[in-house]
């Protein structure tokens, strides 16, 4: 399943190392027991938020939003595209859910409490096999930011420090060509990087540290055309240098700079519609 993981906007539980990149909007390891990520979910939409690795004890997670949000959680991370022996474990119809809120999952204990908007599910046990979690918006609500906390027990077999569960190889070539790819297109539709900045960056920065690492998914999508696309995970590992997950003002335009025809660094030109009016020349 390839996971919009653009559509998270907050995240916690660690950090990947050196040689690797976050590749999921959870982490997981023995170290960070605990994490919480919000997602935007459109009405009717169940969004693929986050794979959970077997091995895991003990798992809660606890949904927080509108009255339409729910979770969904499958047995294997292809079962929502209909991959065969997918199970699933919460959610309509399923073996655990509000009508049905306890039950046994290949010796683990199951069970489902509370009500949309403000749901708890609690596996008691080591998880048996890989396990796929999603986040539901029902029909009627409007768009929604909903959140997911979870902790956890520890895995059974601790993954290393360096790279926890949901951290990827990196590339640093591949991901160079992509920023490169980036920086090229902005200098065709920015007169400045300060231009730049101030449609791409400034709406999405936080808290004067930068672009958070899940806001910038949403950034290159802008780029790419593509909500689904995932190759942004590499480029914020690029730009951001100080592995705060966050990309600042600064290494936004080192970004820029490394395409020949990068903009020029002056004063944001008023008249410039960037993006949100067209090209700018």
């Amino acid at each position: 399943v390839n996971l919009p993981v653009t559509q998270a906007l907050s995240v916690i539980g660690g950090r990947c190392g050196d040689g690797f990149y976050r590749a999921s909007a959870v982490l997981w390891s023995c170290a960070h027991p605990h994490a919480q990520s919000r997602f935007w979910v459109q009405p009717g939409q169940s969004l693929a938020a986050f794979k959970v690795p077997a091995g895991v004890r003990d798992l809660h997670l606890q949904l927080g939003g509108p009255r339409t949000a729910t979770l969904k959680v499958y047995e294997g991370a292809t079962a929502a595209v209909g991959a065969p022996g997918g199970r699933t474990l919460v959610g309509p119809d399923s073996l655990a859910s509000f009508g049905r809120p306890s039950a046994s999952w290949r010796g683990v204990g199951l069970r489902v409490s509370g009500a949309p908007g403000a749901q708890s599910v609690r596996f008691s046990g080591t998880l048996p096999s890989e396990l796929l979690v999603m986040v539901h918006n029902g029909h009627g609500g409007d768009a929604a930011q909903v959140n997911v906390i979870v902790d956890h027990q520890g895995l059974q077999h601790c993954p290393p420090a360096e790279r926890p569960g949901g951290c990827e190889p990196y590339d640093e070539h591949e991901a160079r060509a992509e920023v490169y790819d980036w920086a090229c297109w902005a200098a065709n539709h920015f007169r400045a990087q300060a231009n730049a900045w101030e449609v791409l960056g400034r709406p999405r920065e936080e808290a004067g540290k930068g672009i958070s690492w899940p806001d910038f998914g949403a950034m290159w999508d802008v780029f790419r055309g593509d909500s689904g696309q995932t190759q942004w995970l590499y480029a914020v590992r690029w730009l951001d240098q100080d592995g705060d997950d966050h990309v600042s003002r600064h290494e936004f335009d080192r970004g820029l700079a490394i395409c020949p025809s990068a903009p020029v660094v002056r004063p944001a030109d008023a008249s410039a519609r960037g993006l949100a009016g067209g090209h700018v020349a």
